[in-house]
């Protein structure tokens, strides 16, 4: 489970499951090889902007608050392994 960073880059590399979250770039320029869900605030229009902080014409504070944790434990879930 992470951001975009370099511990998603690893887990790619090291051909792990990952639950990765996304606001700000374009989520088809992620390959995770099947072996992943790329997790983003629904319903807005605004993904991709790249703004540092909350301006005024930002539809809400802080758009990673809109993924539900049931939503997480979901993907977490579905890429654990079953014994």
């Amino acid at each position: 489970v992470t951001s975009v960073t370099m511990a998603m880059h690893v887990a790619i590399a090291r051909q792990k499951p990952v639950v990765l979250f996304n606001n700000i770039f374009n989520r088809h320029e992620f390959h995770l090889y099947g072996r992943g869900v790329v997790l983003e605030p629904p319903g807005l229009s605004c993904l991709g902007c790249y703004k540092p902080r909350f301006d005024a014409r930002c539809p809400v504070t802080n758009c990673m608050e809109l993924i539900e944790p049931a939503r997480v434990l979901d993907a977490v879930s579905a890429w654990l392994p079953r014994p």
